[in-house]
């Protein structure tokens, strides 16, 4: 692996030939090789996109996305400098990059916040206006949908094993989420993260977080990054009961939040998309390609059954969705 790694940066200028350095593999990933490099007294993030996912289910991806992931992080920089990590260089024959390293002695993880009780609404807030400026920059762009022309990619990280994995365990809302499948794959508004998680944001930075992990990222729905983050703050209410109070507040301010930037489109329109799928993302957590792993079984069957029932007959609106979400739970 060395030998490898070791070729990659000489190929990238960040080594000088026949020196040292040190190689520490970081966890937090299923779909890419991340190592902290040591050389020449600098630290950086070494990033390699594997083929198969490491999960549990066959789960394959174009390892061409090491490319989105750094034209979204020069993207979003450009438009709220210092949201991401700065990229160094770029290894194309690799399917690799060079960023810098954020050492979590100075950051915190947010999904490790939520998960101890304190979800902090600074950081609901921030992530909500965050997402919303970059998805207002780039909305309508036409240069930016051409350079995110990454549909297929996209279909192989995201709508296959999310909406369309789902579909084929329950045919009886089937229809319904492949015409979702169909939408997500279609549709050209925003430049569209794909993985904005919790566990993908840094708290701390000039704009309040640090957004991680943008391999996913394509010309695409932005409801979809809203809906994906409010996934997991939704079922972070259901992990313990000190968590409830806070991640409910957290999807409620991250909401709030975004809606006061939300400038391309009316609400009412951007609303209707992000109900549709919400409950079709809680849904993939459960029997999709990557559940979570904090419920137990019988909290597992009653969200499986609120998911079920909100796909075949929507909600009309995200307050009526999470109304009726925490009727399920009392």
């Amino acid at each position: 692996m060395n030998d490898e790694v070791r070729t990659s940066l000489e190929r990238m200028n960040l080594l000088p030939r026949d020196a040292s350095f040190t190689v520490t593999p970081l966890t937090g990933g299923v779909s890419s090789r991340i190592l902290l490099i040591e050389a020449e007294g600098k630290s950086f993030c070494f990033k390699q996109a594997m083929a198969k996912l490491n999960v549990r289910a066959d789960w394959y991806a174009p390892v061409e996305r090491s490319r989105a992931e750094v034209a979204w992080i020069n993207a979003a920089n450009a438009i709220l400098p210092g949201i991401a990590p700065k990229i160094l260089a770029e290894d194309s024959e690799l399917h690799a990059f060079a960023m810098a390293y954020l050492p979590l002695e100075k950051y915190s993880i947010w999904k490790s916040d939520l998960q101890g009780g304190g979800a902090f609404w600074e950081t609901a807030h921030a992530a909500g206006h965050a997402l919303a400026a970059i998805h207002a920059a780039t909305a309508g762009n036409v240069t930016m949908a051409e350079s995110f022309d990454n549909a297929e990619q996209f279909h192989a990280l995201r709508v296959d094993p999310f909406i369309l994995a789902v579909a084929r365990q329950h045919p009886n809302i089937a229809e319904r989420l492949e015409t979702l499948a169909a939408h997500l794959s279609s549709a050209r508004i925003a430049l569209v993260h794909g993985d904005f998680s919790p566990k993908n944001i840094l708290v701390g930075g000039p704009h309040g977080l640090i957004i991680l992990d943008a391999e996913c990222a394509t010309f695409g729905d932005p409801a979809f990054d809203v809906a994906f983050c409010l996934t997991h703050l939704m079922l972070k209410q259901l992990s313990n009961s000190e968590n409830r109070i806070q991640a409910t507040e957290a999807f409620h301010d991250l909401l709030a939040s975004y809606k006061k930037g939300l400038v391309w489109e009316s609400w009412n329109d951007f609303e209707q998309r992000l109900v549709n799928l919400l409950p079709a993302l809680i849904l993939a957590r459960i029997d999709g390609k990557s559940p979570v792993d904090y419920l137990d079984n019988a909290t597992r069957d009653v969200v499986r059954t609120f998911a079920a029932n909100r796909i075949a007959h929507p909600s009309q609106s995200i307050c009526a969705l999470a109304l009726a979400w925490k009727k399920a739970f009392e």
